[in-house]
């Protein structure tokens, strides 16, 4: 088991030096079936209003290609993002940095430009009404977003092209949506897509130890 614990932490931190914003960076962790991390909550956009609809995420962590599903439901669709290593390592450390600007008081009131302040990952987007065939890939704005006087961190998820387009997927595009978490929320959703938490589920599905026995032919 501490094998697949040092190779998930190794492919995490090489992933994210040599490409922290390409999605499908895939590797084969362990040949186990997908696993809950937790679930997090976040704020979304109502319709007509200015208020925010606080709705679940689940977490989920598929070992088979080490990624993280986010996985939601929003505008009458079920959403899963995907994010790799990279992409994960990245926004635990501009959570961290949301944190440290939200203590200096350096956050920007009134300005359309800090929706991607923190820069911009790219990532895996499928979603469907009953079944989830479309499939994108969007680019995600990381920043922050003042509601009411309130600030919130942002995963703005933009628009892009359908890539499965067939009879049962024939929605030509994504559409865009925002994701806000307050400073708890974003702590807590950095906190179940940490390598930590990952190597702790890890170690709670059974995994047998690798063999080193000579192969015999």
């Amino acid at each position: 088991m501490q094998k697949y614990i040092v190779f998930v932490t190794v492919i995490f931190l090489v992933l994210f030096v040599s490409c922290a914003s390409s999605p499908d960076k895939k590797i084969f962790i362990a040949d186990i079936d997908p696993f809950e991390l937790g679930k997090g909550e976040a704020g979304f956009d109502k319709l007509f209003s200015d208020d925010l609809n606080q709705q679940i995420i689940e977490v989920i962590y598929n070992a088979r290609i080490d990624a993280v599903y986010l996985k939601l439901k929003h505008k009458g669709a079920k959403i899963i993002l995907s994010l790799y290593p990279g992409e994960r390592e990245l926004l635990i450390q501009k959570t961290e940095q949301y944190n440290n600007e939200f203590e200096s008081k350096q956050l920007i009131k009134g300005s359309n430009k800090t929706s991607k302040a923190y820069g911009i990952i790219q990532t895996t987007m499928n979603w469907g009404v009953l079944s989830m065939n479309a499939e994108a890939k969007p680019r995600i704005h990381i920043g922050y977003r003042f509601v009411r006087n309130n600030p919130y961190f942002t995963l703005n998820v933009r628009q892009a092209r359908n890539i499965n387009t067939t009879s049962e997927s024939d929605v030509p595009e994504s559409f865009e949506f925002t994701i806000h978490f307050n400073r708890q929320q974003a702590e807590a959703l950095a906190q179940l897509i940490s390598a930590d938490t990952i190597n702790n589920g890890l170690e709670k599905q059974n995994l047998p130890d690798q063999s080193n026995a000579p192969d015999e032919y």
